[in-house]
């Protein structure tokens, strides 16, 4: 809501719509990150008053700036209330796509978005990601307990080397470092 061009409507519009509280984070590779991983993820959870609010949110269309362009992302092996989009950037000089795939489980809406610069890869990578952070906000719901990010085992603070883990079957390790966490109102 703070990069929206209006704030404060914003905040009004996630209230309206029910919107009890936001939480993103940011990581970006670690020095042990293989080459081709996004040069960042953004993790986002969003708890609404109702499910209708949090699938009016996902529903919302993405404005398109200047300079780039929208496209629909097959997000269907997610399941139902997915949404994806591959955001791209029209100048040639500076070659950026933004992977953003978000979905519904219940009162929660939740989202992951990929960054890449200077390339255009597969959108494999996010949809992965996508499907282990459905997985892990579903049995959050079963436990009671608040989802984490995906990966966040794997995912060391700031400063901290990344421990070494093996992945489970079907799942995809991303060596990554925690930058900002921000729980919004």
């Amino acid at each position: 809501q703070k990069r929206a061009p209006d704030p404060a409507a914003r905040l009004a519009h996630l209230n309206e719509i029910g919107r009890v509280m936001g939480f993103h984070a940011l990581f970006v590779p670690s020095d042990t990150a293989a080459a081709g991983v996004p040069d960042n993820v953004t993790w986002s959870v969003n708890l609404f008053q109702q499910p209708a609010g949090a699938l009016e949110f996902i529903n919302e269309p993405l404005d398109a700036a200047e300079g780039v362009t929208i496209e629909s992302l097959d997000v269907s092996s997610l399941g139902a209330d997915a949404v994806g989009f591959a955001v791209r950037n029209t100048d040639p000089a500076k070659t950026a796509v933004g992977y953003v795939v978000a979905f519904v489980v219940g009162n929660i809406e939740a989202g992951v978005t990929a960054t890449y610069t200077g390339r255009d890869p597969s959108p494999d990578y996010v949809l992965g990601l996508a499907k282990q952070a459905r997985a892990l906000v579903e049995s959050g719901l079963g436990s009671g307990s608040a989802p984490n990010a995906p990966q966040a085992p794997q995912a060391p603070m700031e400063g901290e080397p990344a421990a070494a883990t093996s992945p489970a079957e079907g799942e995809i390790q991303v060596p990554l470092r925690a930058v900002v966490g921000t729980p919004e109102p």
